[in-house]
């Protein structure tokens, strides 16, 4: 017995030893594996992650774009969706603009906020086969349009830099610190000045911020994600752009946004319509704020925890694929599309019985 109490430990010790040397070697290998990598090969691997999860990989901003073939698409959209993200670790912030138009209840809407590991925006257009009575607007499932019925969509995604972290997130080609800030309140109207040196509005926010990500396309539905980046939602505001076939359809639209958010001012140009979605005026009970919370530190746990795991690199691109070869068992399996079995019943086990 008493080779037992000696032995057990001692092979427990060497199970770690060689578990940390393997890890280790693994490491190596990834960081050399990243670093041999071209641009392109990068970008091929990415999209080939990320493709069948309905994204593709800009390398030119360090972010990740949904495509149009994605395959949310076939589940459309409806209110349960958003009431039950956050215990899905997704917590944001959005808006949804209800109109008709051509015999159709149509609906847009916009999000932005903390998706796990991520932050991103998304702007959707749906539409429903008939005119829908707005008490019911929540219980329908709308549909995502068809390609003919794609809108034109302009974003882009902004974060609100915080006075201790000014210096070290924002670069200078993407600062604003101007007197007239985003925010529309001069300098003399109760703007003070930060730690740092940047201005703060009225409210206590920074006037100073970085751009995340920026995209146009035709598309229905458009989504912009930086990975490893943490930011609450009311730290974020997107510059957004609509483009419409038609005046009428633009007009439809503009008298929803009006009765959505009657405080945002907005620019209209052409079919086009410019606007900022920043503060939502969504009020929620006290646990759905708390179950929001804690997603949002659920959230701020995991994003920590990759960029440690993949502090080697500052790119999320990089970090991605480090991960993918020094963690193959537990990347792969998350971006691995899964796959439809299909019982058959006893005739199965017959097959495997003869075999």
């Amino acid at each position: 017995m008493s080779y037992l109490y000696f032995g057990i430990p001692i092979v427990f010790l060497l199970f770690i030893t060689i578990l940390v040397i393997v890890f280790h070697c693994r490491k190596k290998y990834a960081i050399r594996k990243v670093c041999s990598m071209c641009p392109e090969e990068k970008k091929e691997l990415l999209d080939a992650m990320a493709g069948p999860l309905g994204y593709c990989y800009d390398p030119c901003q360090d972010i990740f774009i949904s495509t149009v073939d994605a395959p949310q698409k076939i589940f459309g959209y409806t209110t349960f969706y958003d009431l039950s993200a956050p215990y899905f670790n997704m917590v944001f912030d959005y808006e949804t603009f209800y109109f008709d138009y051509r015999g159709r209840t149509w609906l847009i809407e916009i999000w932005k906020g903390q998706y796990g590991i991520n932050t991103g925006c998304e702007i959707g257009v749906y539409y429903a086969d008939e005119i829908i009575p707005p008490e019911k607007y929540g219980a329908t499932v709308f549909k995502a349009v068809s390609e003919q019925d794609m809108l034109e969509f302009g974003m882009k995604l902004n974060r609100r830099c915080k006075a201790k972290h000014c210096r070290k997130d924002c670069e200078p080609d993407k600062i604003s610190c101007s007197g007239d800030c985003r925010c529309g309140r001069q300098k003399n109207a109760g703007s003070a000045v930060c730690r740092c040196g940047h201005q703060t509005d009225a409210d206590g926010r920074s006037c100073c911020y970085c751009q995340l990500g920026r995209v146009q396309a035709r598309h229905w539905w458009l989504a912009i994600f930086r990975m490893g980046c943490y930011t609450k939602p009311k730290d974020l505001f997107v510059n957004t752009a609509i483009s419409f076939p038609d005046q009428r359809m633009m007009r439809s639209f503009l008298e929803s946004f009006r009765r959505t958010m009657p405080d945002t001012a907005c620019k209209v140009s052409g079919c086009t319509i410019y606007f900022t979605f920043d503060e939502s005026r969504r009020r929620y009970s006290w646990f759905r704020r708390l179950v929001r919370r804690l997603a949002l530190c659920s959230c701020r746990f995991y994003c920590r925890w990759f960029n440690f795991l993949t502090r080697p690199f500052q790119c999320s691109g990089d970090k991605l694929i480090y991960a993918y070869y020094y963690l193959p068992f537990i990347v792969r399996r998350m971006f691995r599309p899964k796959r439809k079995r299909k019982h058959c019943g006893k005739n199965c086990r017959r097959n495997r019985m003869r075999r």
